[in-house]
């Protein structure tokens, strides 16, 4: 996921669309998680935004997840 997001996996104008691409799912609410093409993103505090991605199948459940100012 860090990669992901620190654009070592898709061209940069690609990766520019996919960091772009997540909207808020409630945008009357200002803290709302955001969804995109395969990601959310939520922000918990000025510094401290979470991108990740879930995955379900029956009987499995998985996360990737990264905080790119903390590392």
């Amino acid at each position: 996921m860090r990669d992901l997001v620190d654009g070592r996996v898709f061209n940069a104008d690609f990766h520019r669309q996919w960091l772009d691409s997540p909207e808020p799912a409630d945008p009357a609410e200002p803290n709302a998680p955001q969804y995109g093409y395969g990601i959310e993103r939520q922000a918990f505090a000025p510094n401290a935004t979470m991108y990740f991605h879930f995955g379900e199948l029956p009987g499995f459940n998985s996360l990737a997840a990264t905080i790119p100012a903390t590392r």
